[in-house]
């Protein structure tokens, strides 16, 4: 039966896309290179556990401290995701660019011209300025190079949310190496990390041409308008099933190296995999975003919650086991069955609520993020009381448990509505 309906959804998903692409523009491709580049450059939000070192020899913060500045500069992404997708719908999504850009910028130009220990300036420049600018620019770029490939949704969104999870080993990791170059320093490192990714916003706002559907091109819009979406049930089912899904993800990718050294691996071997986990959740998304494209939904949430079932168990197994080979199967696994998630999210808000209010509905199911960036510290302290990851794990593999058999009452709401 389960099989049945996943080919039936499959059929209607292609069919969907043959109508929805009646043109392939080739210059569709220079944009989805632009996209990618941009969210390279503005996935610094996850270069954190880098760029805080050389603030906190400089001006003496604690890691409480830079910590605070991490959880804030979340809360204003996801503050800059709901404003921005308002503010895209009233000044445009050019309009909406061009400020993400210029505060992009700004907070890192600010952050670098630091010179009092009064953390309250980092929490304003970095925290405020460029997480919120990051959160107006991530769904808006998602959004407008989206819309060009109605035909591999997947792949579209799986190689955008890579570039954008893959900064820290691409951009944030070799521009830290000019930390101790005389004459730049962390200082003159942050101004280009500023000018990369305000520099790559602002092209895309100046290059990037939206595919609207209006109603001028003797067209209707479709979809659900954000104040409709967050009453369907159908939306708050699929918003638990991801998040209980990235609950091993999130808490892993702080706690990896702790992990390591909790089974006695090297320093340099536990560093190792942390980049392990990373490359892993990295070359996982346009990976499940091919899936998606050929096999449709059903079948892509199954592999990926059997994957994360999986990672949970082997991570488990390792911690009362002892072993090393099996850790580092379950941290390869963890970064695999994180990176169905950021693919799957994009992919089925669009699908099941239409490209009418894409950026709100998205950037409303976009605050998870705001729950699991408190997550880590939370799963910190648990292990620093129980003094093992047994704990932890369990309750990991407990929620994505949960989530594979959530994953079952999730239903696409179409037909979509039209507004006339």
């Amino acid at each position: 039966m389960y099989e049945k309906t996943a080919r039936e959804d499959l059929n209607a998903e292609k069919e969907h896309r043959k109508d929805a692409a009646h043109t392939y523009p080739s210059r569709r491709w220079s944009y989805f290179i632009l996209g990618t580049i941009a969210m390279l450059c503005i996935g610094t939000i996850y270069g954190w556990s880098v760029l805080k070192v050389p603030l906190g020899e400089t001006f003496g913060w604690e890691t409480g401290q830079l910590a605070l500045a991490y959880s804030l500069m979340f809360c204003a992404f996801c503050g800059g995701n709901i404003g921005g997708s308002q503010l895209q719908k009233k000044l445009g999504y050019r309009a909406a660019l061009i400020l993400s850009a210029a505060a992009v910028a700004a907070g890192f130009t600010l952050t670098a011209a630091l010179d009092t220990p009064n953390i309250l300036m980092l929490y304003l420049s970095y925290s405020l300025l460029v997480g919120g600018g990051i959160g107006v620019a991530y769904p808006t770029i998602l959004d407008q190079v989206g819309r060009w490939f109605p035909d591999m949704p997947g792949l579209c969104s799986g190689v955008l949310t890579m570039g954008f999870g893959s900064s820290t080993l691409f951009l944030v990791q070799p521009v830290s190496g000019l930390f101790q170059v005389s004459g730049v320093g962390w200082r003159g490192a942050f101004l280009i990390l500023g000018a990369a990714g305000g520099g790559s916003l602002l092209l895309c706002a100046l290059c990037l041409k939206s595919r609207f559907v209006e109603k001028a091109q003797g067209q209707d819009a479709r979809g659900f308008p954000v104040t409709q979406t967050m009453r369907r049930p159908d939306f708050w089912r699929l918003y638990a099933y991801l998040l209980l899904n990235s609950v091993l993800g999130s808490v892993i990718f702080a706690l990896a190296y702790d992990y390591c050294v909790s089974l006695e691996f090297s320093i340099v071997a536990a560093v190792t995999m942390v980049s392990v986990v990373s490359a892993f959740n990295g070359l996982s998304r346009p990976l499940f975003g091919m899936v998606y494209d050929r096999l449709g939904r059903k079948r892509t949430m199954l592999a990926g919650s059997l994957c994360v079932i999986l990672a949970s168990f082997t991570m488990l197994l390792a911690v009362l086991l002892r072993s090393k080979p099996l850790a580092v199967l379950g941290l390869a696994l963890t970064g695999l069955g994180y990176g169905h998630g950021p693919v799957l999210n994009p992919t089925l808000i669009r699908a099941f609520y239409g490209d009418m209010d894409f950026a709100a509905n998205y950037s409303l199911s976009n605050t998870r993020t705001l729950i699991t960036s408190f997550m880590a510290p939370a799963f910190a302290k648990l292990l620093a009381v129980t003094g093992s990851f047994v704990a932890p794990l369990l309750i990991t593999l407990g929620t994505s448990c949960a989530a594979f058999l959530l994953q079952f009452s999730i239903r696409s709401p179409s037909p979509l509505p039209q507004d006339h």
